[in-house]
């Protein structure tokens, strides 16, 4: 891969020439500006997010040992993961602002594909097309769903992807 050195940045070259040919232009952000804005960002939040992906590994390494242990409940689980830090207490009521949103998104409460079930504005609607993940060991480690045909189709999709990974699919 080649590399433009910009500064102290060192970046991927095709997204340099993007940049530099075609987002730029007209826009009325300079080259230097936009680079020095972007190492100081950089600078601002490296360590910070490296902090924040060693606690994801560790949650997530405290969150598969707790579903290779036990079967799932949800009360169970939900303590745990408040035990573990992964879910907070609420910090009482809010408001989040949907000005300027699409209608669909901002008011209207409607069917969604992947939604908590714990959710009561959503309905839950179980249609074909998408499987559990089961590892070697018989423990649900996800899921996973195809889309873009009817369900029966992308179902089967949703199956093939899930075994050419070497893992069982567990459907209905």
């Amino acid at each position: 891969m080649a590399y433009a050195d910009v500064g102290d940045l060192r970046v991927d070259e095709s997204l340099y020439s993007f940049v530099v040919d075609e987002l730029l232009p007209g826009s009325g952000v300079s080259e230097d500006s936009l680079w020095a804005g972007l190492a100081s960002l950089i600078d601002e939040f490296v360590l910070r997010n490296a902090v924040l992906l060693e606690k994801r590994a560790w949650l997530q390494t405290q969150i598969h040992a707790w579903h290779l242990s036990r079967y799932y409940d949800v009360a169970e689980y939900r303590r745990f993961l408040e035990d573990i830090g992964y879910l907070v207490p609420s910090e009482g009521p809010f408001e989040i602002l949907t000005n300027g949103v699409d209608p669909e998104i901002s008011t209207i409460a409607g069917p969604q594909l992947v939604v908590s079930v714990m959710n009561e504005r959503y309905a839950l609607i179980p249609v074909p097309g998408g499987v559990l993940i089961i590892d070697s060991e018989q423990a649900i480690i996800g899921a996973v769903g195809a889309t873009g045909d009817t369900s029966d189709n992308e179902e089967a999709a949703a199956v093939a992807g899930s075994e050419a990974a070497a893992f069982q699919a567990r459907t209905g």
